[in-house]
């Protein structure tokens, strides 16, 4: 429990780390202050210009109700790695969220599931929260209790999700990842990186970055 505790503490202060640099420039491909950051790479993926700083693709998306204001996010996949991944459902039919309980089977989970989960949460607590301009309370739970990992974690499955308890589910599953939303559940399949590739899918859809009208 202890080890799980430090890697998502460790992968949040990184995370705000970068969100906090990208958020002293406005930028787009052609004008990055390339002498200021360790930038890897760049390019312009619809209306959004993407910058990789160490290993994390950054855009800033616009308010959703006052076009002068910008939010930061900062995923380990760009768009261009993710948009082609499997996706059936429509985000139209999760929204809105206003609470969401983000579910792992304590008896699969690794770095990886800690990982998506984390990049998942914070953006949704740190940005999507601000972005919506209404309240947003997450809150990370298990599928069952195996008294141990879940420690005081709640259960949650899709069975119990609703229009006011969303579910994403990061499901552990050896196959092509995938995101499918059935109403009030989202589930991210995948395994190793495919999990996190499969949370940042979701999270660029629900901010406009992939159009919601794409399904693969």
């Amino acid at each position: 429990m202890k080890k799980k505790i430090v890697v998502i503490v460790s992968v949040i202060v990184v995370l705000l780390i970068v969100l906090g640099i990208a958020s002293y420039f406005y930028f787009k491909p052609k004008d990055i202050p390339q002498d200021k950051l360790n930038i890897t790479d760049s390019y312009s993926y619809r209306k959004f210009g993407f910058i990789k700083v160490d290993d994390l693709w950054i855009t800033k998306v616009r308010d959703g109700y006052d076009t002068d204001k910008y939010y930061f996010i900062s995923l380990h996949f760009g768009p261009k790695d993710v948009e082609n991944l499997t996706f059936n459902g429509s985000v139209d039919d999760f929204l809105p969220i206003k609470r969401v309980y983000v579910v792992f089977d304590p008896a699969q989970t690794d770095g990886f599931i800690n990982l998506a989960i984390t990049e998942f949460s914070i953006h949704m607590v740190k940005t999507y929260r601000a972005f919506q301009y209404d309240t947003l309370n997450l809150t990370v739970a298990c599928t069952e209790d195996d008294g141990k990992a879940c420690g005081d974690y709640p259960i949650m499955t899709c069975n119990d999700a609703n229009s006011t308890d969303k579910v994403v589910y990061i499901k552990k599953a050896n196959v092509p990842p995938s995101v499918d939303i059935n109403q009030n559940c989202a589930t991210v399949t995948g395994v190793g990186y495919d999990l996190i590739a499969g949370a940042d899918n979701l999270l660029y859809r629900l901010f406009g970055v992939i159009d919601t009208d794409i399904v693969r």
